[in-house]
């Protein structure tokens, strides 16, 4: 793009007045014998005048507009024009240097103009914003350069100083102003701002020079490009201030009053016509400021079996039913004076609706004269008997159930978001306990915070590999030979504390983030014991327990393929234990990967069999390798004889179908009896060894050997 083509468009952008500028512009430069003389000191007093005036009133907007340039910047373009402008008008000793020390400075601050507006249409991507700081630190220093030799070099040549050191900031200048062109293109009004101000300098610094080195040039010219250019500045910014007050407020915007059937809309929900939670928390907040010894009880409800209206007539229909709901309980309440209302109409709204199916109303407890537990219990049966015995819509029909959480003011919270988010924290504490009405407590707080740092605290233990690894074997009780071992793992959270089991800490683990690098340990762990067994002619199996649908990951298979090809082991020596949520998980994710597994060759289990008709079923479709069965009751005094029977009706249906079947948790020698006398062959558990760590598992191998030598 040439500057030719700048020029051309810049001036068809401009409109008549501004042609006119121009022209007075350029005829006011050209040396006129009038103007030979020396300027007035009335007519340089004037622009001195003129300038002061003008610059006030701008210098006052700009303090306001902070957003849009640093008002120092131009308090600096103003101090250099007026020190310039009255050193012209008095003629001393030093006239020289400070009317062009005055000049450059001037000069050098109109130029970065371009870097301290701040232009919301410029899209300003990390390069530009580097060019542009290395511009700014260059013009500054250009212009120390210059006013240090000026000022302290006695044989420094004024004259053509100014010619290359005014060039260097007009060539900076337009560098910057082409930087824009090229992030904003050129049809833009600032372009052409920028690029007429770069105009005006150069005429200034040709003016400037022409002073020098011309006697013909009068300060007349100097002072008029200066008010001219000084002019053009203030135009900039008072544009860009009226632009940057459009923004604020739109041309097209619609400054309506907005009708009270408006104002309903935007603050009541559509669906029931109760006020939003944002309305809600609005007279909340209003109530809790208005006096600071009040007390409040927020109390948030919901409809807990309202899931099934919605699978079966769908959010539309059931839309309906809620009105109704929504109908009935405002209608019980609306006479309850303590209740908070959140609406000025001419009968009070006292009930709001929250997000989803949450429902709010508050409580004030200032003036209660009875127990808070007392009055809250009161209020949720007030609420439970306005719903109707069945409503109904077209041939459906529902029982409403409700259930409560309720906060209470400082002692739960001391902000309008803390105390509703706690009584919303109760609701699903009273959802999970299948509680009607549930209250806040402080302690879950606590509990949360634990939570979070047992989690990093695991998550580091993870990280830096530091899970306790065990091989408990698998064993014939009748000849004690050895069929193989299960990997488990125990994270000591505390050290003075019995140990995290796999199952306990798992759920900690998924919610940490790191859950598949455990699952990747597993079964690395599980291929260095295959490898020293191995090494040892030991070729017995190893199972690892995948208790949790996310310990699968789409990769898991392409891992455990890796591991084979790494440590040479055959798939056959490796045993996959699924829980039965995991195996009968409708989730085409988790089929798909057992069924891989299965390809692969590997061993498939059933950990903690239950014997129910869906996992007989999935017997049928997939051919299991193993089933393992919880004896963990046999081993307790107390247990029911309806407990062993359990047991051994399992036992009985697994060697029925001919399954290899392992007893697990058996710890002591009278489980292990009556398991033998169940039927049951194969054990796990401490009545074998309660664990040996990999790096230990050819030592205890040799000593088993020894013991059992006929093995």
């Amino acid at each position: 793009m040439d500057f030719l083509s700048i020029t051309q468009f810049s001036f068809m952008r401009v409109n008549k007045p501004l042609a006119l500028f121009f022209s007075v512009l350029f005829f006011s430069c050209i040396p006129f014998p009038v103007y030979a003389g020396q300027a007035s000191e009335f007519y340089i007093h004037f622009s001195l005048i003129f300038i002061i005036g003008l610059s006030l009133p701008i210098l006052l907007l700009l303090i306001q507009a902070h957003a849009l340039m640093r008002w120092q910047h131009f308090v600096f373009i103003t101090l250099s024009a007026l020190i310039l402008l009255y050193f012209l008008a008095n003629i001393e000793q030093f006239q020289l240097p400070f009317v062009v020390s005055a000049a450059y400075l001037y000069l050098a601050s109109i130029s970065m103009l371009v870097f301290s507006f701040d232009y919301d249409d410029v899209e300003k991507p990390n390069n530009l914003v580097q060019k542009k700081s290395f511009i700014k630190k260059t013009i500054i220093l250009c212009t120390g350069l210059y006013l240090i030799a000026l000022w302290f070099l006695p044989q420094f040549d004024v004259v053509s100083s100014w010619i290359l050191f005014s060039s260097i900031l007009l060539i900076l200048m337009l560098i910057s102003i082409i930087q824009l062109i090229r992030n904003l293109g050129l049809a833009t009004p600032i372009i052409i701002y920028c690029f007429t101000q770069w105009a005006l300098l150069c005429t200034f610094s040709g003016v400037s020079y022409l002073w020098l080195e011309n006697p013909l040039v009068t300060s007349y010219n100097l002072v008029l490009l200066t008010v001219i250019s000084f002019t053009f500045v203030v135009i900039n910014i008072c544009w860009l201030l009226v632009k940057q007050n459009s923004r604020i407020t739109p041309k097209n915007a619609d400054l309506k009053t907005i009708s009270e059937a408006e104002l309903f809309t935007y603050t009541h929900d559509p669906a029931t016509n109760l006020p939003t939670a944002q309305q809600a928390l609005k007279y909340f907040n209003l109530a809790l400021k208005s006096q600071k010894d009040k007390k409040f009880a927020v109390v948030v409800f919901k409809p807990v079996n309202f899931q099934q209206v919605n699978t079966l007539l769908g959010h539309h229909n059931s839309d309906i039913l809620l009105l109704q709901l929504a109908y009935c309980l405002q209608r019980n309440i609306e006479d309850n004076h303590s209740l908070l209302s959140f609406d000025h109409s001419i009968k009070p709204i006292k009930l709001a609706r929250l997000q989803s199916l949450h429902f709010l109303v508050i409580f004030d407890l200032t003036t209660s004269k009875y127990e808070t537990k007392q009055v809250i219990n009161d209020l949720c049966k007030q609420l439970s008997n306005a719903v109707p015995n069945a409503m109904s819509f077209k041939s459906f029909s529902l029982n409403f159930e409700l259930a409560f959480g309720v906060a209470i003011s400082g002692e739960h919270g001391l902000n309008v978001n803390e105390i509703i988010s706690h009584a919303g924290d109760a609701l699903l504490d009273a959802e999970m306990k299948q509680q009607q009405i549930c209250y806040f407590d402080n302690r879950t707080l606590f509990y949360t915070e634990q939570k979070l740092v047992r989690m990093e605290s695991l998550r580091k233990e993870i990280l830096d590999q530091n899970l306790r690894w065990y091989l408990q074997p698998q064993i014939n009780i009748n000849n004690n030979q050895i069929i193989g071992f299960e990997l488990m793992v125990h994270w000591y959270e505390n050290p003075n504390e019995e140990p995290l089991t796999l199952p306990e800490f798992i759920d900690i683990a998924e919610h940490s983030g790191e859950v598949y690098l455990l699952t990747k340990q597993m079964f690395t762990q599980a291929f260095e014991a295959l490898s020293v067994m191995h090494k040892m002619s030991v070729f017995k199996k190893i199972s690892i327990n995948l208790s949790s649908v996310s310990l699968l990951e789409p990769d898991l298979v392409y891992f455990i393929e890796q591991q084979m090809a790494h440590y040479e082991i055959a798939s056959k020596y490796l045993t996959i234990e699924f829980s039965e949520q995991v195996l009968l998980s409708s989730a085409h994710r988790s089929k798909s990967i057992i069924g891989q597994v299965k390809q692969l060759g590997i061993n498939i289990a059933i950990a903690d069999f239950s014997g129910s008709y869906e996992s007989l079923r999935y017997l049928r479709k997939m051919e299991i390798d193993q089933i393992k069965i919880n004896c963990q009751q046999l081993a307790k005094p107390n247990t029911s004889h309806t407990d062993k029977a359990i047991i051994n009706a399992l036992v009985t249906l697994t060697l029925g179908m001919d399954l290899p079947l392992i007893g697990t948790n058996i710890d002591t020698h009278e489980a292990s009896s009556a398991f033998i006398t169940m039927g049951g062959t194969f054990v796990q558990g401490d009545v074998v060894n309660r664990g040996v760590t990999p790096e230990e598992i050819e030592v205890w191998l040799n000593k088993w050997f020894v013991q059992y030598p006929e093995l």
